[in-house]
């Protein structure tokens, strides 16, 4: 098993400079799509949920459907999520690149592409089918979700030092090479998101406290109100840590890739 050792997020650190705002307009211009059109629209479902609470309290049908149209797709969003795989892809090979020599190509987000689309293109689609799998299995599919995840997270930079592979075998090799590291790169997540994660459950407590405040009454007091500003606060909380820590996690990712190979005399 490969570890990290306690200079890791350090080097991560030190790579980093005078790269984060580059790092953070690649991945904001690549999920913008997606934020806007799926997330954007969830959003102001919600919002629209919360007006409706405040002027006539909690209803566990508009709830529903909510969620229910939250995990709706059509094909515009196939699209969408393919493009968001694709280029996710090749941002993440270009960060090994980064790591390797130095030198932030943004340009070969989209050469890698051209380079090779088999690879690419294939690896977006199994992405976007394990996603669509598993994820529309409460609790238990998003935990399998995050085990696939870890496991196939090598799969981007594979590509770069096994070209000629087909995308099933990277996938493969990606799981092979992941085994027993798994908690490893788990790590990272909660080393870089677990005070993200906090604007989860203050919101979550809002929610509680407007349940709490609206359920029987059907109407809006000051303790709904605050629990309306605790849901805000706490994703602002969510939205400002991820936005300020999710460069750093793309690197770090990458980083470990490279040491972990280079720990098993595979050449990157």
């Amino acid at each position: 098993m490969f570890r990290k050792d306690s200079n890791f997020y350090s080097r991560v650190d030190k790579k980093m400079e005078g790269h984060w705002k580059i790092l953070f307009f690649c991945i904001f211009i690549i999920n913008i799509v997606s934020i806007v059109v799926d997330k954007g629209s969830f959003s102001l479902e919600i919002i629209e949920f919360l007006k409706e609470v405040i002027y006539s309290g909690f209803s566990i049908d508009k709830f529903s459907k909510i969620i229910i149209e939250e995990h709706s797709f059509d094909f515009v969003h196939i699209l969408i999520s393919l493009a968001t795989n694709l280029f996710t892809i090749t941002l993440n090979m270009v960060l090994l690149d980064f790591i390797r020599t130095g030198k932030f190509e943004i340009k070969n987000i989209l050469n890698y592409v051209k380079e090779y689309p088999i690879q690419t293109v294939g690896a977006s689609i199994i992405f976007y089918l394990l996603h669509v799998i598993f994820g529309y299995i409460p609790i238990i599919g998003a935990i399998i979700n995050y085990i696939l995840h870890f496991g196939f997270s090598y799969v981007y930079y594979l590509i770069l030092i096994n070209p000629k592979e087909n995308p099933i075998n990277l996938f493969l090799k990606s799981w092979k090479l992941t085994d027993g590291n798994k908690m490893e790169l788990f790590h990272k997540v909660i080393h870089y998101f677990k005070i993200a994660w906090y604007g989860y459950g203050i919101s979550a407590v809002g929610f509680l406290i407007v349940l709490f405040a609206t359920y029987k009454s059907h109407q809006m007091n000051f303790i709904g109100g605050f629990g309306i500003f605790t849901i805000i606060f706490g994703f602002a909380w969510l939205i400002f840590w991820k936005i300020k820590n999710t460069p750093h996690y793309y690197l770090a990712c990458a980083l470990y890739f490279k040491e972990h190979m280079e720990y098993k005399n595979i050449k990157v």
